[in-house]
């Protein structure tokens, strides 16, 4: 089974054996792939259905046309409504995460199929107190002289509770730059473009992709302290002017807690003895008539607290490629008059004083959103 995403990328390949994982694409296990959270932040709440594929079809499936709901300790059911395929989201007047209270997700799929999960109680959200960097150098084989970067960490209020389970999710977002600004264009007439540095500067946000659990069971004491979140180095434009970071502390129960575990453990395993032992991770939703019948994936409650912080990279050491015009670039900019519409607007840069011999360069060193980023600065750039 393969399906999209890294909770489903996770959980694709599903048996507990020792015995070596061959992987057969003449018949799969087409199971219904189900993630959603209720949380004490405000909604919308969000529900995603998809449905498992062959190995060799990298693709995400959808579940349109399923009934969702979810139903409180009282009994009071909110329905959740597809806005987008296989996305089902709640009404923010409707339904607001209450902590201590209980939630169920139920599911009525297409065929007539109903699914249920677990009762999930949000939790106390516990405070972030600190999301800090360390300056850190590692051994690279393939970079002689290593990577330098920032090595982020994360600090959290102290617990009362015996037991704390902890999960956090870290959204980064970073200014960068293009190499070089427009300084002409040709539409099949050649004009000066009317704001050099239009396309200069962009933002970008990603998900961080590793998982990063941490419970209180396995120390003594009830500090959350120091906890290793991800590595973020100067091989890229991320840490060039200005990098944040948006980090939700989820307070989880022992069942999902263990989930998210098991799932980090399951990538840290790539690359060693993933391939050659994979292992079940159990979810919390189950067919209401068959319980052998379980969805994958996992519907939780948490309680829920965020933080922001701003960081700086003030050391250089970047190692990234650059856009630097050659001869052939200078000569290109000869053959725009002899161009066609279809290739039109073609841009052309002066250098980056703007001063220097026109020429045509790649669309990615005069336009930042060829890396992925937009224009739009966010609300919350200090």
């Amino acid at each position: 089974m393969r399906v999209n995403g890294f909770i489903y990328m996770a959980l694709l390949l599903l048996v507990r054996c020792v015995d070596p994982f061959v992987l057969e694409n003449e018949k799969y296990d087409e199971r219904i792939v189900v993630e959603g959270t209720i949380t004490n932040e405000p909604g919308p709440h969000q529900v995603k259905i998809s449905q498992t594929s062959p190995l060799d079809q990298v693709i995400y499936r959808p579940l349109q046309g399923c009934v969702v709901s979810v139903i409180d300790g009282s009994g009071t059911i909110y329905p959740f409504i597809e806005q987008e395929a296989g996305s089902y989201l709640s009404d923010s007047a409707n339904l607001k995460g209450v902590v201590g209270e209980r939630y169920r997700l139920e599911i009525k799929t297409p065929d007539g199929k109903s699914y249920e999960s677990s009762w999930e109680q949000i939790l106390p959200p516990i405070a972030i107190d600190d999301i800090k960097e360390e300056y850190e150098e590692r051994e690279d084989p393939d970079i002689p002289l290593g990577r330098f970067g920032f090595q982020f960490y994360v600090d959290a209020a102290d617990v009362v509770r015996d037991t704390v389970n902890l999960l956090w999710q870290v959204d980064a977002t970073y200014e960068y730059r293009a190499d070089l600004k427009i300084d002409f264009y040709y539409d099949g007439v050649l004009r000066p473009f009317p704001q050099r540095d239009l396309f200069y500067t962009c933002y970008k946000t990603f998900r961080v992709p590793e998982i990063f659990t941490f419970t209180t069971s396995a120390q003594d004491g009830f500090e959350v302290k120091d906890q290793a979140l991800h590595y973020e180095d100067t091989q890229t434009r991320a840490l060039t002017y200005k990098y944040t970071l948006n980090v939700r502390q989820l307070h989880l129960g022992k069942r999902a807690y263990a989930f998210w575990d098991e799932l980090k453990q399951l990538k840290d395993l790539q690359g060693e003895v993933f391939d050659r032992q994979p292992f079940q991770v159990n979810g919390n939703i189950t067919s209401v008539e068959n319980e052998n019948d379980k969805a994958l994936g996992y519907f939780m409650a948490a309680g829920v607290s965020n933080r922001r912080e701003f960081f700086r990279w003030n050391l250089g050491k970047f190692d990234y490629p650059v856009c630097v015009i050659t001869d052939a670039d200078i000569m290109a900019f000869g053959d725009i008059f002899r161009s066609r519409p279809s290739q039109w607007p073609i841009y052309i840069t002066a250098g980056s004083s703007g001063e220097g011999p026109l020429a045509v360069v790649a669309e990615s060193c005069l336009d930042c959103r060829k890396f992925g980023g937009v224009l739009e600065k966010p609300a919350f750039w200090e």
